[in-house]
């Protein structure tokens, strides 16, 4: 149920897999229509909430109590944006599926477990992948070598770039014993590698890839640590010297280009230039009202959409900036709980990685670190997967009860 859920959620459509172009008003008539299998998805979602609820709790004792202050804090900071915030029936859709998302993990999390959650997890990013690989095929949109071509399927490629690394992170963190499903994990892994690599999602890759580091080094020395970093970075510099060399017609802009997956120049000169025009604008507007924000899904509306393309010259539909995205929409009181719940968690998941090697516990921390770091690049949407499952992690924390034996949760 909770696998239906998150791709009800998740904004699939086969607009994605013919890829036509994007308008202002495009993008408001997709914010505001109906969707039928997003209503569905809530509907399942409030009946799997009082399915939780009518379970017997764990006996023993809450933890982390921390934690639990700032989930509380923060679902009730978004309710009370409503205040100062200037209503429109797209905010008020957005604040009514913020908080049901909120309420709903708080629920369900809990009584689910880690265990259920990376079920849940890997059923859904498989599935996905395969019905957006099957849409391409049977729409012959599928050209994995030919110049520009990014994997989309039924999501947006940035968006199918997450939910690839997400089931990486499940494939990875699971303790396999089976041979033959050691093959046929291996296999899964190459294709979802492949696929991810389709996509062009520098932001999933970069944020897959210090998950990668950082989770299987978690037991290394400090030494062993340095000595890969070491080796990485000399590798690196060999394979730039040796096509240097080998091609000499090659130039900065070529390997830049070669880097960036030749997206480095949409809307600006050089790397990261069209982030930072969007950031610097988002600044200045987050200064005129920076303790309180503009109110909870009030900020991106239509008219500022309209007014971000007139100066920046491209559809802007968000920050590229999930911790700025937060602010913009809760101002800096809000941002600062929430990312104190977020690290928090994070800090908690990783130490009982450490201590107790365990497959869950390990995707918990992976799924986490994955979160915090691509949002850096990447918008924070409520009702995306990574946001889901993160706020799964967290609620496990804040709301699970610990045995009186003093076992982990």
């Amino acid at each position: 149920m909770l696998a239906f859920c998150i791709y009800a959620f998740g904004g699939h459509s086969i607009f994605f897999t013919v890829t036509p172009e994007l308008d202002v008003d495009a993008l408001h008539a997709m914010r505001t229509m109906v969707d039928p299998l997003r209503r569905a998805g809530y509907v399942v979602l409030v009946l799997l909430v009082v399915l939780a609820i009518r379970l017997k709790p764990r006996t023993g004792i809450r933890t982390h109590s921390g934690i639990r202050f700032c989930v509380l804090f923060t679902i009730s900071w978004m309710a009370l944006s409503v205040i100062w915030s200037r209503i429109t029936p797209v905010s008020l859709k957005e604040l009514r599926d913020g908080l049901l998302v909120w309420l709903a993990c708080a629920a369900i999390a809990p009584r689910l477990g880690l265990a259920g959650i990376r079920k849940a997890a890997m059923i859904y990013t498989g599935l996905a992948m395969i019905l957006g690989v099957a849409c391409e095929l049977s729409l012959s949109t599928f050209h994995p070598f030919r110049s520009g071509y990014r994997f989309s399927g039924t999501l947006y490629p940035n968006l199918q770039g997450t939910v690839c690394a997400i089931f990486i992170i499940c494939l990875v963190s699971g303790n396999i014993q089976a041979r033959y499903l050691h093959v046929m994990r291996y296999c899964a892994l190459f294709v979802a590698m492949t696929l991810l690599i389709l996509t062009q999602s520098r932001d999933s890759m970069a944020a897959l890839a210090v998950v990668g580091v950082f989770i299987g080094t978690s037991r290394w020395s400090k030494r062993s640590v340095v000595k890969l970093i070491a080796s990485a970075c000399l590798i690196c510099a060999l394979i730039t010297g040796a096509l240097v060399l080998a091609f000499p017609g090659v130039s900065g802009r070529d390997l830049t280009s070669a880097i960036t997956l030749d997206r480095d120049t949409v809307a600006a000169d050089g790397i990261g230039g069209t982030r930072l025009s969007i950031w610097t604008e988002c600044l200045s507007l987050l200064a005129a009202r920076p303790l309180l924000g503009y109110g909870y899904g009030s900020f991106w509306s239509e008219e500022r959409v309209r007014e971000m393309a007139d100066r920046l010259g491209l559809l802007v539909l968000h920050a590229h900036n999930g911790y700025l995205d937060v602010a913009l929409n809760t101002g800096l009181v809000g941002c600062a709980v929430f990312v104190m719940a977020l690290f928090w968690a994070l800090k908690q998941y990783l130490r009982d990685y450490r201590n107790r090697w365990q497959s869950d516990v390990g995707f918990a921390s992976g799924v986490l670190l994955f979160f915090v770091v691509h949002i850096l690049f990447e918008s924070f949407y409520v009702t995306g997967v990574e946001t889901i499952l993160s706020l799964c992690m967290i609620m496990v924390l804040a709301f699970a009860r610990k045995p009186m034996t003093g076992q982990n949760v």
